[in-house]
């Protein structure tokens, strides 16, 4: 190996260390898809880092968990410490691996994204989340809470008519408290979702306690419209 080589692989080692120890964020891969960031947070006391944590979130692709959660430290002092503790922990018997990523990765580096920035860009201006990246793209991980298995039609208003037992985030507007995700594939399908933001991580537990595994009016539709809900975090 000639002395220019070696300079050159110091030189870009070194470049790696400085980008990585100015990071704050950890991704842990690998965790089980049913993790909770309360789950996360014990792990994280298990490797001896929770003292240094600012935020845990769970990473989605369309609302879906993808396995990976992303742990925000108080200060990058902490980025090599946490990675090197919490790389190759287990939880629920699951062997995780931890990596440092920039502010910016959790939307483009950690999974692959199907819509591309255009679509996301487009997406934001309708107001549609599409879901992806840390707590799917929304601001108030743990009061927000996708509904599944809902009929195919139906509108935001008459999700809004169905939910009117429950506390939303804002009293008056319907149309950016419950909002239609569009459908994986460009086809029409027989079922909805809807990404429901509630008043509190509270309120949006009670609605996930009351509809989760029901059915949406059995005394009209009989067992045809399962309904599924999940708080995303």
């Amino acid at each position: 190996m000639s002395s220019v080589t070696r300079v050159r692989r110091v030189v870009n080692r070194e470049a790696f260390q400085q980008a990585h120890a100015s990071r704050k964020r950890v991704a842990i891969n690998n965790v089980p898809k049913t993790a909770l960031p309360a789950d996360i947070r014990r792990l994280c006391i298990k490797s001896g880092v929770s003292e240094n944590i600012a935020k845990v979130a769970i990473d989605y692709k369309r609302f879906i968990p993808t396995g990976t959660a992303i742990v925000t430290l108080t200060d990058s002092a902490f980025i090599r410490s946490a990675v090197s503790s919490l790389h190759g922990s287990i939880i629920a018997g699951h062997e995780v691996t931890a990596t440092s990523i920039a502010d910016d990765d959790s939307e483009e580096m950690l999974q692959p994204r199907a819509r591309g920035v255009k679509g996301r860009v487009q997406a934001a201006e309708r107001g549609v989340t599409t879901g992806d990246g840390p707590a799917g793209g929304t601001k108030s991980g743990g009061s927000n809470v996708v509904l599944y298995g809902l009929p195919g039609r139906m509108t935001p208003e008459a999700a809004w008519y169905y939910l009117s037992g429950f506390k939303l985030a804002g009293a008056t507007a319907r149309d950016k408290d419950i909002i239609k995700l569009p459908s994986a594939s460009e086809k029409a399908t027989l079922t909805s979702k809807f990404q429901v933001r509630l008043a509190s991580s509270a309120e949006a537990h009670r609605l996930v306690r009351k509809l989760h595994e029901t059915y949406y009016e059995p005394e009209i539709f009989d067992m045809r419209y399962r309904v599924r809900a999940r708080v995303i975090y």
